[in-house]
């Protein structure tokens, strides 16, 4: 068995985040995927693993997180690589997780789903209108962001930077 198990689904932007940070780290992970498309993820069982349902989920000896953020930081201080580098690094790295959670990944992750994923009877043409104008808001502030560096906080990749790649 792998030191670290993600719970995941192929789909997800946030599943990637975590599978990305983990082999970029060349951690020895497995993944463990959630038939999302089945409603695997409401099953009792599942809810034992994570009771608000979602993936990602990362599995570490006796440690179970979720949310993508929480797992990146996590894994930040476990393998020792995209973290940040003293205290105000850290407050900024987190700026910009939340700031993707809320607004970046949010409306692009569900945009995405509906214009890709959903079935006909889920569509709506004017929720797909709204999340993607608000999608591309949110790619405009990162992208005036990065006009004049390489990484969104400091001299190089951070854990910023991998949950803005969801």
């Amino acid at each position: 068995m792998a030191e670290y198990r993600l719970h995941c689904l192929a789909q997800s932007g946030n599943s990637y985040k975590v599978a990305l940070m983990l082999e970029l780290c060349g951690a020895d992970w497995e993944p463990a995927f959630v038939d999302y498309y089945h409603g695997a993820h409401r099953t009792k069982e599942f809810r034992v693993i994570n009771e608000m349902a979602e993936v990602p989920v990362l599995e570490h000896g006796q440690f179970r997180l979720t949310q993508s953020g929480l797992i990146l930081d996590y894994l930040a201080e476990q393998l020792g690589r995209f973290g940040p580098r003293d205290a105000a690094e850290r407050r900024e790295l987190w700026r910009w997780i939340l700031w993707d959670n809320h607004k970046l990944s949010s409306y692009t992750a569900t945009w995405r789903f509906l214009i890709s994923f959903a079935r006909d009877d889920q569509r709506n043409a004017g929720a797909a209108e709204l999340l993607g104008a608000r999608a591309r808001a949110a790619m405009g502030i990162l992208d005036g962001h990065l006009v004049k560096r390489d990484w969104i906080v400091g001299e190089e990749m951070t854990i910023a930077d991998l949950s803005c790649a969801g």
